[in-house]
């Protein structure tokens, strides 16, 4: 009954609507401020300081209330989709999800990790979040679509569909 169409658009927008409130409330309880400051490094030639803008980071708490909804989120989104997906006995779609959620597990567990190891240095620490963004898609796509576009170009005979079984 829940598998209908309405059903999953009420069900994503309960989901988004609930992100929402989370990020509204982490911007209201603690503004990101952004700080100047003019920095003399050894890599200007001419001796002007560089401005290096960074933004203050929100409390910890915050974050790690947005990670564990996004946990909560991938663990639900893996559970509907083993139970929404029903294709033949054949034509099993249900394991690419699961590699592909036990991935973005994976790649967000060691991510995280390092994320809080590394307190000291916002560069790095941006870019460990865009790197694990990053690997999170590439993961989805290549655990998705990775198998079929490998049959396509690498054997492009066995990309036929007589071996479904259709009723």
């Amino acid at each position: 009954k829940f598998i209908e169409p309405i059903y999953q658009i009420i069900f994503t927008l309960v989901l988004v609507g609930f992100q929402m409130v989370l990020v509204i409330i982490s911007l209201v309880v603690v503004y990101p401020h952004a700080t100047t400051e003019r920095v003399l490094n050894s890599e200007n030639t001419n001796d002007v300081p560089t401005l290096v803008v960074t933004c203050a980071t929100p409390h910890i708490a915050l974050i790690g209330l947005q990670m564990l909804y996004y946990t909560v989120l991938l663990i639900a989104s893996n559970a509907l989709a083993m139970l929404t997906i029903q294709f033949p006995a054949n034509f099993n779609e249900v394991r690419y999800v699961a590699f592909s959620t036990f991935f973005i597990g994976i790649i967000w567990i060691a991510f995280v990790v390092v994320f809080f190891a590394i307190q000291g240095n916002r560069e790095v620490q941006t870019a460990i979040i865009s790197f694990a963004i990053q690997m999170s898609a590439l993961a989805v796509l290549i655990c998705m679509f990775g198998s079929r576009i490998f049959i396509m170009i690498v054997w492009p005979s066995k990309n036929v569909s007589g071996g479904m079984n259709t009723q």
